[in-house]
């Protein structure tokens, strides 16, 4: 009966220790399993923030050159409309100048081509140096 009561008080602790060590192993194992789960967590966090901060380099960095471009476009439009506008203002100016001077000695051939405007001519010319 002693050896039977042995038996069966060995037989309770392997079961006590079994179930600290099954308790103990289930601990771990949920342990492990939130740990792995965290790191997962801010790994995932930290390659989408790695994501996302690239993402919006390339943007900000096509919307500043993209501005750029519409800057530079804006000025050299403008430029040009002034130069354009100013070479116009020059042509004008010129084309209105020697029209100006071709109808001054258009008009003077025709009055020296009459007989009476030569005579004009040459009286005003006497009058002038008199």
């Amino acid at each position: 009966g002693r050896q039977l009561q042995l038996q069966l008080q060995l037989q309770q602790q392997l079961e006590i220790v079994t179930k600290k060590l099954e308790r103990k192993y289930q601990q771990q194992m949920e342990q492990t399993i939130q740990d792995l789960r965290t790191q997962l967590a801010q790994t995932l966090r930290s390659e989408l923030a790695s994501e996302i901060r690239s993402e919006l380099e390339r943007e900000m960095r096509e919307t500043m050159e993209n501005e750029m471009q519409s800057r530079l476009e804006h000025h050299r439009r403008t430029l040009r409309e002034r130069y354009d506008t100013e070479v116009e203002k020059e042509v004008r100016d010129r084309l209105g100048k020697e029209k100006r001077e071709w109808e001054r000695q258009s008009q003077e051939e025709r009055v020296l081509s009459r007989p009476e405007g030569a005579n004009r001519a040459v009286e005003e010319a006497v009058t002038e140096a008199v």
